[in-house]
């Protein structure tokens, strides 16, 4: 329970924030100064100096598409580069979303659209479309959150078979917050250990996982975290096992 001086501060960091969304918004700086123990771990893992060598000749798939949580994106793929893996932002085309009469902007021919909570936040470029993408060049796969990403990467041939190649070929397999739905419709959870974001823990006890409430959750190759505050172990999992493969 925090102290009256640390829920004042929070009560005037969250009030000095920036004019209020549209959209309920996932606000970074207040998640990297609200007082804390895990936002504070964040912050430093942020500010942490990374050996550029310890991933040398890796490289890593980052699947996504659009409505990935951007932290959940961006953190892990600006940490692992610079450790010095080869990161790769793979996304279907646009053209693989079915024709419900959603109109695409011109911006989706080349950059996925990234949310904070529900609010958007901005185009992030794609590296490698997944037509393009061999997953067996791959040493790991990560996928991460945001409600509406997994949604559509799960139903998405192409990305399960993507993933389950990549299982075959026993390379290691990651998923953030709600990430493990695309695990859960590739069957990859069922007698493993895993977590998620707390709102879809049922799914995964559905799948034949068991559950476990760790910032991370590591069973074999397969790699799990709950949410943006877990991102430095889980991060951080994933470099090491990668890392110790050699």
């Amino acid at each position: 329970m925090p102290d009256q001086n640390e829920s004042e501060l929070a009560i005037a960091l969250a009030k000095s924030t920036a004019a209020s969304p549209l959209a309920p918004s996932l606000d970074t700086n207040l998640l990297l100064s609200y007082p804390d123990e895990a936002n504070r771990q964040l912050l430093a893992f942020l500010q942490r100096e990374e050996n550029a060598d310890l991933l040398k000749g890796k490289r890593i798939a980052i699947l996504s598409t659009d409505g990935v949580e951007e932290v959940e994106l961006t953190i892990p793929l600006n940490k692992l580069r610079a450790m010095g893996a080869t990161v790769d932002v793979v996304s279907p085309e646009s053209s693989d979303i079915p024709p419900l009469g959603i109109i695409m902007p011109a911006s989706r021919s080349s950059h996925i659209m990234t949310i904070r909570f529900i609010e958007p936040a901005g185009w992030h470029p794609v590296d490698v479309w997944l037509s393009d993408a061999d997953p067996l060049s791959y040493d790991a796969v990560i996928i991460p959150g945001g409600a509406w990403n997994p949604d559509l990467l799960r139903g998405n041939p192409q990305v399960l078979k993507f993933i389950k190649d990549m299982d075959r070929a026993r390379k290691l397999i990651c998923a953030i917050c709600h990430g493990p739905q695309v695990l859960i419709s590739a069957g990859l959870v069922s007698g493993k250990k895993a977590t998620s974001w707390p709102l879809m823990l049922i799914d995964l006890e559905n799948a034949g996982a068991e559950l476990v409430d760790d910032p991370v959750v590591i069973d074999d190759r397969l790699v799990t975290s709950r949410g943006p505050l877990d991102l430095p172990h889980f991060v951080d999992a994933i470099a090491n096992r990668i890392a110790d493969s050699d």
